[in-house]
């Protein structure tokens, strides 16, 4: 019994990682795209569970270009985490895909603009600096969280890996 609950312990980062850094951000695409006028609310009232299966593609769509850019940005978020850093990194990871979203949202907004003079700019860019702001609240989340781990080991020698995200 005790093996059963330490394997379903193990899957819950997995689990968060799925909901914050795959899920959510989709959703919030196709958000941007119901405000934008893009996509009706009816039809994503009709279809709501096709809708969230779009959500979920689109974000593991995202999610590798968000990880690979913050892990070449940030080498030590790279490797195994910590069940506590491992929440804080899917959330990093979640707001920096909808940040990558919502910039590729705006170019096309931009697109419209110029060439069909149907656009809501200032909407999308607002989208883009609020994504800018989450990440940089949620990289100093997750160096808040990893000294906490710190405090809590007492044995942590120079020689171990990091997972802290220096920032420059």
């Amino acid at each position: 019994m005790y093996d059963y609950g330490k394997q379903i312990s193990d899957k819950i980062p997995d689990i968060a990682f799925d909901w914050y850094a795959r899920l959510i951000p989709g959703v919030i695409c196709i958000m941007q795209l119901v405000l934008l006028g893009k996509i009706e609310l009816e039809f994503i009232s009709e279809n709501l569970l096709i809708i969230l299966l779009i959500a979920y593609m689109i974000g593991h769509v995202i999610q590798p270009f968000s990880s690979g850019i913050l892990q070449r940005k940030y080498p030590n978020l790279r490797g195994k985490k910590d069940p506590l850093l491992s929440k804080a990194y899917s959330e990093l990871v979640g707001f920096f895909s909808c940040l990558i979203l919502a910039i590729v949202i705006l170019i096309f907004e931009i697109y419209c603009l110029f060439f069909t003079n149907n656009a809501r700019v200032m909407i999308e860019f607002s989208f883009v600096v609020l994504f800018l702001f989450a990440v940089k609240f949620r990289i100093k989340a997750y160096n808040r969280k990893y000294e906490d781990q710190i405090k809590l080991t007492s044995k942590v020698t120079k020689s171990k890996k990091t997972y802290k995200i220096n920032n420059k």
